[in-house]
């Protein structure tokens, strides 16, 4: 793999936490079935447990990065307005054959009993977003918006955007039923807005970031680590006390919809650690195997998460269907992520997937 020697150089360390990303949901998603043993999901599913809030930033972090260097052509709004238009295509096309199998079998999620008019209406209206394909909904939103942070970032600086961005996200955590975008599905846009805003900030100034790591790295890691370690005591705190968790405020509790304060304020902080970890022993973790293969992930993530999501649901009914537990459930998730491997080197010529 190469190290980026310039700024028109592709950064494989995004592609890298793309990848990680992607794995991470996939993970989250079988782990989520009862047939695994409680320790086990536990231990996997909070280790991702940023997952999808790292999807979400490293799609700004995209945006940001290509504006750096091309900000008049990234600026037009017509690419991101086309691209909002996709991925309703795509939320639709997914959601519509999720129903067809939810619907025809038992072994899914429990859902209301519809019309095939009702389906039609709810799914178009993005009133029903299945479990597991729901993600792909707050981009719809967010590249719809692109346009118009970008605008600002132009016009005003980043600051202004920051503090646009936070002034938004204030209200979505003080008032989170206010003028509430995408409000049926697992992500509401007002809240998640933050991380998609922060990327395009990341992004924008990703070599400086870098830079101003790797000076004091160690520095950097102990503070996040206090961070974390706070946070992780005041979680287990309130979550251990129902009496207390009970009169601590809506916004200090750790809640992904509506998106929380205390939630964000974890979830950009094991991004962080993720981000300093893998800056401070990238030359060490640049040559290794199975860096290799996130980053493939990582190049083709939204062609692999697609396929994960119909993959995801079939390997969980399957599980459900036969009752099935370990050895079989862990060797189905690996499984899962070969063939995950095989969809995002599918037609990716060989000296690509060597480099």
């Amino acid at each position: 793999m190469r190290s980026p020697n310039s700024e028109t150089t592709r950064d494989e360390k995004l592609d890298f936490w793309r990848g990680l990303c992607i794995v991470g949901m996939v993970s989250w998603h079988l782990m989520s079935h009862p047939s695994y043993p409680r320790a086990l999901a536990f231990a996997v599913i909070q280790s991702f447990n940023f997952v999808a809030e790292g999807f979400v930033l490293l799609a700004g972090a995209s945006i940001g990065w290509q504006f750096r260097r091309r900000p008049t052509e990234i600026s037009r709004a017509g690419p991101h307005l086309a691209r909002a238009g996709r991925f309703l295509l795509l939320h639709w096309a997914i959601a519509a054959a999720l129903v067809v199998l939810i619907t025809s079998t038992t072994l899914y999620e429990p859902v209301q009993p519809r019309s095939p008019i009702e389906w039609a209406r709810d799914v178009l209206l993005l009133e029903y977003q299945p479990y597991l394909g729901d993600v792909l909904s707050v981009f719809i939103f967010l590249f719809a918006l692109a346009p118009a942070m970008l605008f600002v970032l132009r016009r005003a600086g980043a600051w202004a955007l920051l503090a646009l961005s936070l002034a938004v996200f204030a209200v979505a955590v003080t008032w989170p039923r206010f003028a509430a975008l995408n409000a049926h599905g697992a992500f509401v846009v007002n809240g998640w807005q933050i991380y998609f805003v922060l990327g395009i900030l990341f992004g924008r100034g990703y070599p400086e970031v870098l830079a101003a790591w790797q000076r004091r790295p160690n520095a950097w890691l102990v503070l996040n680590l206090a961070i974390c370690a706070a946070i992780s005591g005041y979680r287990l705190a309130i979550e251990l006390d129902p009496d207390w968790e009970a009169q601590v405020p809506a916004m200090l509790r750790f809640e992904r919809h509506p998106l929380t304060l205390a939630r964000t304020v974890e979830m950009l902080a094991d991004m962080h650690l993720v981000a300093l970890v893998t800056a401070r022993f990238w030359p060490w973790l640049e040559p290794r195997r199975v860096t290799g293969w996130l980053v493939r992930f990582g190049r083709k993530s939204l062609r692999v998460f697609v396929v994960s999501i119909g993959l995801d649901y079939l390997i969980c009914g399957l599980l459900t269907a036969t009752g099935w537990g370990m050895p079989v459930n862990v060797a189905l998730w690996w499984l899962d992520l070969v063939v995950l491997y095989g969809v995002a080197t599918w037609g990716v010529p060989t000296r690509q997937r060597a480099s």
